[in-house]
């Protein structure tokens, strides 16, 4: 088996978004991270939001309401 300094579960906005944050903030720098995700389809579930109040790196990889 494997180690890894970071394990983050879930590959979904949430995941990702602190894997960015990471990643941005220099602190994977000589690390390992692994993101378990067990999902194989994503689908518009709208389970993850936001209300913007700020610029922010994400500003074009959102949606609101259909």
């Amino acid at each position: 088996m494997k180690d890894f300094d970071y394990i983050i579960i879930g590959g979904g906005c949430a995941g990702l978004s602190l894997a960015y944050e990471l990643e941005i903030s220099d602190k994977l720098k000589s690390k390992s991270l692994a993101i378990i995700e067990p999902r194989d389809e994503y689908k518009r579930d709208k389970t993850w939001s936001f209300w913007k109040v700020f610029p922010h790196n994400f500003n074009n990889n959102y949606y609101c309401c259909d």
